[in-house]
Parts: C-alpha cells; structure tokens; sequence
C-alpha cells in the first residue's frame, strides 16, 4: 500500500475512533492533519461534516456541505448531514430543499424520508409527514420506536403508536 494512502487511512480511523468516544475537537484535529490535496474525497468531507455538526459549527458544517454536494452528488449522506446543520443554523424551512435534491441517491433510505417526516411534521403538513413516516417504516421497521421519541413528530405520536399494531 502506498504510504502516503495509509496515512491517511490511518487519520481517517483515528478521527472516527474520536469521534465515537465524543471527542469531537480532536477528530477535528485529526483531519486538520491530512494533507489538503486529499480534502476533496467524499470519505474526507463526510467525517468533517459528521465532526462540525457535533461540535454545533452550523454555518461552517452548512458551507461545507452545500460545497461537497456540489462536487460529490452521489453520496447521499452528504444531503443529510448539510439539511441538519441547515435546520440548525437557518430553519427547517431552508433546510427541507437540501435534503429534497438528495432524493435521486435516497429514496431507498428509511433516514431520508425519517428526517423529511420531522421536517413537514414541524412545518404542518402531517399529510405528507405521514406519508415519509410510511416509506421510513416500510424501509426500516426500527424507525417506529425512534419516531415515538421524536419531539419533531409529537402530533404524529398516537398516529405512530397505531404502526405497532399493524
């Protein structure tokens, strides 16, 4: 393996494995150390959003996200993290078309239509809160007990509890 590549294998799982521990600023640390050519991959850029968004840099995790999914489309977790540090950094309003230009690469993930639930669930429209809850539910059936937690969906909260009926 070429050297340099596993150096920065080896900072991408140093970052991770603080990350995970809730070290959030030496993740950053971590990644500050990789070398700026290498800034560009998508793995790269997704770490560092995960790591702004942890450590509340909204405006910053906002610009870098709206900058890697220009260059980088198909990672659909990019769309994700960037509608998050939106919504917290503008509104939910503001943050629901980040997430809807994600729907080509998502529409097979339950987060996708979980997150777009909470949006239209906070923004009134429980029509098609419940309609994204549905697909979510459909894709992945563990979303039903998160969902019932959620403050975002609390007028869908009796609506919710009826799925585990079903």
């Amino acid at each position: 393996m070429n050297p340099a590549l596993y150096e920065v294998r080896w900072q991408l799982s140093a970052a991770e494995g603080y990350l995970m521990l809730g070290m959030a600023s030496e993740a950053l640390e971590q990644l500050e150390e990789i070398g700026a050519e290498l800034n560009e991959m998508p793995e790269i850029l997704l770490l560092r959003l995960h790591v702004l968004n942890k450590l509340e840099k909204w405006e910053a995790a906002t610009a870098l996200g709206q900058s890697a999914i220009q260059r980088h489309p198909e990672e659909g977790d990019l769309y994700i993290l960037t509608a998050y540090a939106k919504r917290r950094f503008i509104d939910i309003a503001h943050a629901k078309p980040i997430l809807l230009a994600g729907e080509a690469v998502l529409k097979n993930e339950p987060a996708f239509h979980y997150n777009l639930a909470c949006y239209e669930c906070q923004l009134a429209d429980l029509y098609a809160a419940k309609s994204r809850l549905q697909r979510a539910f459909e894709l992945d059936k563990s979303y039903q007990s998160a969902a019932l937690e959620d403050e975002d969906l609390v007028p869908l909260h009796e609506w919710i509890a009826s799925w585990f009926s079903v």
